[in-house]
């Protein structure tokens, strides 16, 4: 490589390292923290038991209530990473940081690719400082892993990498069983793929090859878990399928909200559709203009609470017109590389598959973020290419637009979540309710908590809240006559806020401790005999 084509490189790529740093500016004071809900238990818990016994990728050798019978890639990393730098909060949280920076570069370089540096600076921001994206991005649970692992997986295969390919297949497949959707996407593609002429035969081989492998190596994972546990899967995952038509259409209806409601995305998509029409129009791209028009209007209608019936005709074309129209984008607007326009494609496809999936099984939002991904990684080319081919100079506009839109949205949360900024008031103020608990020498105490997740952090050291190995012997679920402490905080549920008004108001019981941050607060009380 000449210095001329080194510098170029380099300069192509300050951009990416100035995001980098912001990102990670911004996100280092999260990397102390404890945990929150799911990622307190089982993961944390789970992943510090496989630290103390020793890394391991096969089936038993974490107790299966803490692994979930889910494949053990992420308990493997983390705790392969604890064993080097110890199994500190912030060892725990920078893994995952490593991960979701690792993500962050595959997208500006896949996007550089596409669309050139303007649209991969536009890309990157948005998908860096989504109020999702940006909270998880430290949680030891794994989402951004998945996200990452699957758009590497996408990239490579329709870049013919077939051996890359296998390799993150399978680590897609050995981090959740959610990550076998992303297999049978490229599974389906590899199988038209015998039907089309202009495939050679040795690439139709490798094409199946690549995916066979993976799928053979995560079938041995489950007949072995079968062996040792007595089932493939864990029964309680399996027990929330269902294929009830109405829960699936309210179930993907919510994934519809979650792409393009939430956290101020509803404002951002309504502009990138007014720009792309606008364009449609003005370069008389009639066929990508009817299917985008009518795109908007099934986005419009299928997140709104219409009854089932009508909403699924709108479900139905807007997982058909979402790949179309991405596909028919990439035509017109000049992405010349066949591989990437497959690319594209397929990453619209996965948004399609995993919504649906979402929509037979348990819901959680952050479960949507491997889909998540790839969805704002299309709208942000398409956005660029639209501000530039309106007037080059709209792209400073139309990044502060995305950081503006992205800032009220972390301004605007408005309740507690992991998927929300507030998660970390939240653990501030579970960490200081055991803190004060600790000081307050509480352990032989007849305590009464309301919700799992206090009685786990005062329970359980894995959870990463309590600052040694001496256990509260005596906690209770509710009031009881034996009850002398009692502990609220409205972290987990509304009960505190009912409750908290009744014993402020009994004698028998005193104040003595109160802790509020942001929207969370807890409250401690003493009971008087």
């Amino acid at each position: 490589m000449s210095t001329t084509t080194a510098n170029g490189a380099l300069k192509q790529r300050l951009p990416l390292l100035a995001i980098l740093l912001v990102f990670i500016v911004l996100k280092f004071p999260h990397l102390s923290y404890p945990f929150i809900w799911d990622e307190s238990w089982p993961y944390a818990s789970a992943i510090n038991q496989m630290y103390e016994r020793g890394p391991s990728l096969l089936p038993g050798v974490i107790d299966s209530e803490l692994s979930r019978g889910h494949p053990l890639l992420l308990h493997f990393i983390v705790s392969s990473w604890m064993r080097v730098f110890g199994p500190s909060h912030m060892a725990m949280h920078s893994v995952m940081l490593l991960i979701a920076c690792l993500l962050l570069v595959g997208v500006y370089e896949a996007a550089n690719k596409i669309g050139g540096v303007k649209a991969a600076v536009i890309t990157t921001v948005l998908i860096a400082f989504q109020q999702i994206f940006f909270v998880q991005a430290s949680f030891v649970m794994p989402e951004v892993l998945l996200a990452l692992l699957a758009f590497l997986s996408i990239y490579f295969y329709t870049q013919r990498r077939y051996l890359l390919t296998t390799l993150f297949v399978t680590l897609l497949c050995f981090t959740k069983e959610s990550g076998m959707v992303v297999g049978i996407v490229l599974g389906i593609d590899a199988l038209v793929s015998l039907f089309q002429k202009q495939v050679s035969v040795k690439d139709k081989l490798y094409k199946l090859g690549s995916l066979v492998l993976p799928a053979v190596a995560v079938g041995i994972f489950f007949v072995m878990q079968k062996q040792r546990c007595g089932w493939y899967m864990f029964p309680l995952h399996t027990e929330a399928i269902s294929f009830s038509v109405d829960e699936f259409s309210t179930k993907f209806r919510d994934c519809m909200k979650v792409f393009f409601r939430d956290d101020m995305r509803k404002v951002w998509f309504a502009g990138v559709g007014i720009l792309s029409l606008i364009v449609a129009i003005k370069n008389r791209y009639r066929r990508y203009g009817v299917m985008l028009a009518l795109l908007v209007v099934c986005i419009l209608i299928a997140t709104i609470d219409f009854a089932p019936p009508l909403r699924g005709i709108f479900l139905a074309g807007l997982a058909v017109l979402l790949p179309a129209v991405t596909n028919q984008w990439s035509r017109e607007a000049g992405v010349g590389d066949k591989s990437l326009r497959k690319f594209l494609l397929l990453s619209a496809c996965l948004v399609v598959a995993f919504s649906i999936f979402t929509a037979t099984n348990f819901f959680i939002t952050r479960y949507l973020i491997i889909a998540l991904v790839p969805l704002l990684f299309i709208a942000g080319l398409i956005y660029t290419d639209g501000l530039l081919k309106l007037n080059k100079h709209l792209f400073w506009p139309g990044l502060l637009l995305i950081v503006a839109l992205q800032a009220l949205s972390y301004y605007r949360a408005n309740h507690i979540a992991d998927v929300k900024i507030t998660a970390y008031d939240a653990m501030d103020v579970q960490q200081d309710e055991v803190r004060f608990a600790e000081e307050a020498n509480y352990y032989d105490k007849w305590t009464t908590v309301f919700d799992n997740l206090q009685k786990l952090h005062l329970e359980d050291p894995g959870s990463g809240f309590r600052s040694n190995n001496r256990p509260f012997n005596k906690l209770l679920w509710g009031v009881m006559d034996s009850t002398q402490i009692v502990i609220l905080d409205n972290v987990e549920s509304m009960r505190a806020v009912d409750s908290s008004k009744q014993y402020k108001q009994d004698p028998h019981y005193k104040l003595v401790h109160r802790y509020q941050k942001g929207m969370a607060w807890n409250e401690v009380y003493e009971r008087s005999r």
